[in-house]
């Protein structure tokens, strides 16, 4: 039979081993997100790039084309001068959770302008939208996101 003091050093060095185990072992998975964009507009797709680079850096997004369980994130773009082509776009944005059915779930909405100049400030600002989306419980248990109306551009 076991002493106390080995009983004591058992459950330290057990304990010791989950507090020193890779954090990537009891992390939380990261959101889906797929991102589809309409619109031809200069502007518009060096935004959507962007967007998409800050989601690939994201700690809690990862991108997706899977038709799983994911956040779809539609964004429509267009220049908003014919004669000043590429100079700012108009951005729409409409963020659903979907699944492979073809019913979407309806979680938020933001339209705005984007300069050249406001690529990169937009895009994060747009990203961490995104990502606050997916960490607002509302449709229960095993589903990530929705939050109340809140604009990204200012």
């Amino acid at each position: 039979m076991k002493s106390f003091k080995e009983i004591c050093l058992i459950v330290l060095g057990v304990s010791c081993i989950f507090l020193l185990s890779p954090l990537s072992v009891l992390s939380v998975s990261k959101a889906a997100v797929e991102i589809i964009h309409e619109g031809t507009d200069p502007i518009g797709s060096k935004l959507v790039y962007q967007i998409k680079e800050d989601i690939q850096r994201s700690d809690g997004l990862t991108l997706t084309t899977a038709k799983e369980l994911r956040f779809a994130v539609h964004i429509l773009t267009m220049d908003i001068s014919k004669s000043q082509s590429g100079t700012a776009s108009a951005v729409g944005i409409t963020i659903t959770y979907a699944s492979d059915k073809p019913n979407e779930i309806f979680c938020n909405q933001y339209i705005g302008l984007c300069g050249s100049g406001d690529i990169k400030e937009k895009s994060r600002a747009i990203a961490e939208r995104i990502e606050e989306q997916t960490k607002r419980p509302w449709l229960g248990p095993g589903f990530r996101g929705l939050a109340p109306y809140s604009p990204v551009f200012k």
